[in-house]
């Protein structure tokens, strides 16, 4: 999972690129960075297959990757659905999604019964958006802050539905057999 601080870097210049901007943007980046960190890390796993490799012993490695116009919809959408409204909340879209498809996100899957090969993968998360909704909540309240309901709510709906659509690629590297395989599922962490 991305660490807390390139993630707050990261929504730091997407926000203040799209001019959204103010004494508390820094804060807010922090504390979404924070909040989305510890959702991946508590909670978000890739469902992997590779098509076909060679069996053995190995390391899955590879990279998540959110495309910023798809999540900068999928966030404006939720947050609308929500019952957000006004000039700034196209802004605060676009700027999320600018920082977080910036961010690099890494796949790893420590272990694996296969020695070789390509991988792809679905990016899951147990409890929806809910984990991230209730992240968002407390990140907030470490700092005495209340962010609003309807903001919070569109924004965990629209950060989950991006990963959701995320890309995810990678490659299996390790002792490979002489035993082809195909259509092998494992599962592997965003780290």
């Amino acid at each position: 999972m991305p660490s807390p601080i390139l993630l707050t870097s990261n929504l730091t210049t997407g926000l203040a690129s799209v001019t959204f901007v103010g004494t508390f943007m820094p804060i807010h980046a922090s504390l979404l960075g924070q909040a989305i960190s510890l959702w991946l890390s508590s909670e978000g796993v890739v469902n992997s297959i590779l098509p076909s490799g060679l069996l053995g012993t190995g390391q899955g490695v590879g990279t998540l990757v959110l495309p910023l116009p798809a999540i900068e919809g999928l966030i404006l959408g939720a947050l609308v659905s929500s019952g957000n409204v006004g000039t700034h909340i196209p802004l605060l879209a676009k700027g999320i999604a600018l920082g977080l498809s910036i961010t690099p996100h890494q796949v790893l899957a420590p272990v694996v019964p296969l020695g070789s090969g390509a991988f792809s993968g679905i990016f899951a998360c147990g409890s929806l958006h809910l984990g991230l909704l209730g992240q968002i909540n407390l990140a907030y309240a470490s700092r005495g802050m209340i962010l609003s309901p309807t903001i919070a709510l569109g924004l965990s709906l629209g950060i989950y539905q991006s990963y959701l659509t995320s890309i995810i690629s990678g490659t299996i590297v390790g002792t490979p057999s002489t035993a082809v395989a195909s259509a092998v599922p494992f599962i592997a962490k965003v780290v």
